[in-house]
């Protein structure tokens, strides 16, 4: 195993700026370790990357101590990164880069938006509500899940014809979610959007599900996803009508969002996730994925036909992956690129 060079004034050091969040990064060496001091403008997760090559490529800095991650202060944060054990040897051409997560990721297919928002990772109680009316499948227990990207709404007619082109009809004066949609046509949705961006999308699993319709590490523990009035956020309850006599679901963002700025995630329509449906393991789990194999895959957040004592963020269901229902959408996540 090669030493560190021992000359620190050969390490480059690279900063990555977020809305100039990032600053005053400075790369030195102590001992077999690399001290990384810099500057944030506000709390905020970060993430550190390393290069042999002089900033050409980078790969992702895991045997870091100090404050990193969540674990930051507005200011002057050090973090000391075992170099020596994780990499073994070194170049002179070592470089360091510190990234914030943009708050918002947005892109275009088709000419048609899709946009997320950063929901940063932490722990919560997953399944927790009126210990009465919890079925004994849903027991409440703790969950952590990393940090990710999250649609700020369901999936809309327009984003699934831009990728997908499966001749639905598209009601054109309104931004309306997809529905009649199967699991497996919302995995062979992810998997195009995928291939056409570069980017990890995926469908969620249901602990980020819920966590993300909480309001994440921002929640306020509400009943529903943004609010304990549910007419506030959510279209349930609703019945068809001669205008409408079968799918009488609404515009996306049409009510108020959560506090992650997130529409829809209580009511209009159920959303899958990719997790088989099993009754919930109770112990202690870090993201969680579910059983590798089952009958019904679980959806989350209630529709338009059901009642809001049906539809609060710990209320689970569970179908067919091949079953096609009008009440049924999805909404996706990006997982940013350290989670590959």
């Amino acid at each position: 195993m090669k030493r560190l060079l021992s000359s620190v004034c050969l390490l480059a050091c690279a900063v990555t700026l977020t809305a100039q969040a990032v600053a005053d990064v400075v790369l030195s060496q102590e001992s077999t370790r690399m001290r990384i001091d810099y500057a944030l403008s506000a709390q905020m997760e970060t993430f550190f990357y390393a290069s042999k090559d002089s900033g050409r490529t980078y790969v992702p800095i895991k045997q870091l101590t100090g404050n990193y991650g969540q674990q930051t202060v507005s200011g002057r944060n050090t973090v000391y990164w075992d170099a020596l054990g994780e990499w073994g040897e070194f170049t002179a051409d070592v470089t360091v880069k510190v990234v914030v997560p943009d708050s918002v990721k947005q892109f275009m297919v088709a000419d048609v938006p899709f946009t997320f928002v950063y929901v940063q990772g932490g722990t919560y109680t997953m399944g927790a509500g009126d210990a009465k009316t919890i079925p004994a499948t849903d027991t409440p227990h703790r969950v952590t899940v990393n940090s990710f990207y999250i649609a700020t709404t369901e999936v809309t007619q327009r984003q699934w014809q831009a990728v997908v082109a499966d001749k639905r009809p598209v009601v054109t004066e309104r931004t309306m979610p997809v529905s009649l949609v199967s699991y497996e046509d919302a995995l062979h949705f992810v998997q195009q959007l995928s291939q056409l961006t570069g980017l990890h999308i995926a469908i969620p699993t249901e602990a980020e599900w819920e966590y993300a319709a909480r309001g994440g590490i921002r929640t306020h523990n509400y009943r529903f996803a943004g609010s304990n009035k549910v007419g506030e956020v959510a279209y349930v309850g609703r019945t068809p009508t001669e205008d409408n006599d079968y799918n009488p679901v609404s515009q996306v963002a049409d009510k108020q969002p959560n506090e992650l700025g997130l529409y829809d995630m209580t009511g209009n329509l159920l959303e899958w996730c990719r997790d088989w449906y099993a009754p919930y393991q109770v112990e202690f789990a870090v993201n969680p994925q579910g059983p590798v194999e089952g009958e019904h895959r679980v959806a989350r957040g209630g529709s338009w036909r059901y009642k809001a004592n049906e539809s609060q963020v710990n209320a689970r269901f569970h179908f067919s992956p091949a079953n096609r229902m009008a009440d049924t959408g999805l909404r996706i996540v990006i997982y940013p690129d350290y989670e590959k």
